[in-house]
């Protein structure tokens, strides 16, 4: 429809999506390849975000020097590990790809004591990806975004 091509154009202004997702989105605006799409660009935004350079890549803990992460961590996540599944077309709903964004900061706060700059950062983060998340209710009908752009992180401190 007319509302469809306008929404793929606008979803395409300020982010970088495969050309071949805006193709696809292009070809057939209500697959999986919107879904992949949103999430991808709410990835994207978050990874403007100043804060959220420590989550980035996926932590190496033996290089870094703790062992103790894989002990409390049992599902590390990052958000490379989220853009690598999305070029996979590893997600079948935007829900999946928010619990995996939301992942990667509640390990953050889980391991990190409550004073520290990463867990302070990964509440941030974990705030303005919601906020950001929530700025696009047209693009997420049906989701349950809405009601959990509220929910503050969860105050985790176990060390």
């Amino acid at each position: 429809t007319g509302r469809d091509r306008h929404l793929g154009k606008e979803l395409w202004r300020g982010c970088r999506v495969p050309l071949h997702l805006q193709r696809k989105v292009a070809r057939s605006p209500g697959s999986m390849a919107l879904v992949n799409h949103i999430a991808w660009r709410l990835v994207a935004e978050l990874k403007k975000f100043p804060r959220t350079w420590s989550f980035i890549d996926p932590l190496d803990i033996h290089k870094m020097g703790i062992p103790l992460y894989a002990e409390i961590v049992k599902t590390p996540k990052a958000l490379e590990d989220i853009r690598k599944q999305l070029c996979r077309g590893g997600y079948s709903s935007v829900e999946e790809v928010v619990a995996d964004v939301l992942l990667v900061f509640e390990n953050a706060l889980s391991f990190n004591p409550g004073e520290s700059n990463y867990h302070n950062d990964a509440a941030a983060c974990w705030q303005a990806f919601l906020r950001h998340a929530k700025q696009l209710p047209h693009l997420v009908q049906g989701t349950d975004l809405g009601r959990n752009a509220d929910t503050a992180p969860p105050d985790i401190q176990r060390r």
